[in-house]
Parts: C-alpha cells; structure tokens; sequence
C-alpha cells in the first residue's frame, strides 16, 4: 500500500474523524480527476462591478454560475449564465466587507477565491 504525505490526505478529505486510538479518514479521488479551468476575477478591491473572465473551455459548459458569500457563509449573491470569456458582475446592493466566490457548473464547483467589496460611496 502507497503511503501518502499527512498535508496531502487531508487536501483530499470529505470526513476526518479522531478518536483516543485512531483516525478515519474518507478520500475521494474525484477531485484529481476534475479539470482546472483558467479563471481571473478582477478589479480587487471592487467598487462598482468586477469582471469574471473565464476560461473557454468552461463556457461551453450549460449552466455556468458564479455564487457570492458573505463573511458568515450566507449566499449573498448568484448570477447564473456565465457564458461569455468576460462576463461584468455588477456589485448591486452588496454592501462593503470581505467575500468568498464560487463558480460553479452542472453543481461542480470549478474554482474559488475571495474578494473585497469596498464601502459604498
């Protein structure tokens, strides 16, 4: 059996569990499996908008969407068909603080990140 560095088990995780006398570990090797797509969100720190520029092998993907989370993980914002190389994310009525992003298709999560929303003028 194929020993495997610590730091790296746990990048694989779905479920760690630790007792007195054993760790449990559950592995899924989809994730190594999963194409990596070529994302850029920009400008950070955003003030009016952002712009979420894609990769052109995951537009052709059906039902691309870009989901936004507050600080205490609450949807905060979703835009579904992103189906263009430089798609324009309108800030809206999100208010100033730190966010994480996730974009998505067919419910895979492809890429994340963060971003900073700066306070409204």
């Amino acid at each position: 059996m194929r020993q495997l560095p610590i730091i790296f088990l746990f990048a694989l995780c779905s479920t760690v569990a630790f007792s007195q006398s054993e760790v449990s570990l559950e592995v899924s090797t989809d994730s190594l499996n999963q194409k990596v797509y070529k994302i850029k969100v920009y400008p950070n720190p955003v003030e009016y908008s952002f712009i979420l520029e894609t990769d052109i092998d995951l537009i052709s993907k059906e039902n691309v969407v870009l989901e936004i989370y507050d600080a205490n993980g609450r949807l905060a914002k979703r835009q579904e068909n992103i189906n263009q190389p430089i798609n324009i994310i309108e800030r809206g009525d999100l208010p100033g603080g730190f966010y994480s992003y996730l974009v998505k298709t067919e419910n895979i999560p492809v890429h994340t990140g963060k971003i900073l929303i700066a306070p409204a003028k």
